[in-house]
């Protein structure tokens, strides 16, 4: 501390000035596009989407909205999950989604996500005669750093 008191009194002595700024890197965001569409989810079916998230994205989250028409119920099940719980998901077996909006005929999403590959699922398996029309947007939204 006392070299720096002196430099600083060595530079005004000899009549300059030194502004020091330090400014930490901000970081940059991020908005990929997974979905942005209209489909056909036929009856007893599901369709998804994948998503990678690495280890450079900071604090990654998927959000979206999802509208569904057809069926008695106008309705559709929205499912984010992990690859793991996919996997065993799509074998029949139960699993502990990090988003379930049950049967809904509209929603929205704000799914955040950790490191590694997940799948937001439009799931009609439950129907067993009606396709679902579902229009849908769902954007990954993150950070980088500079």
């Amino acid at each position: 501390m006392k070299t720096v008191h002196v430099c600083v009194v060595t530079l005004l002595a000899a009549g300059l000035s030194v502004v020091a700024c330090h400014h930490a890197p901000q970081p940059e965001p991020h908005s990929d596009v997974i979905a942005n569409t209209t489909f056909t989810v036929p009856a007893a079916t599901w369709r998804f989407y994948t998503i990678d998230v690495t280890g450079a994205m900071l604090s990654p989250h998927l959000q979206g909205t999802f509208t569904a028409s057809g069926g008695s119920g106008n309705d559709i099940v929205v499912l984010v999950m992990t690859e793991s719980d996919y996997i065993n998901w799509s074998n029949g077996h139960a699993v502990y989604p990090e988003y379930n909006s049950g049967q809904l005929t509209t929603g929205s999403f704000n799914v955040y996500l950790s490191t590694g590959s997940h799948y937001l699922v439009y799931d009609n398996s439950f129907s067993a005669v009606s396709d679902k029309n579902v229009t849908t947007t769902a954007r990954l939204n993150y950070d980088t750093q500079p």
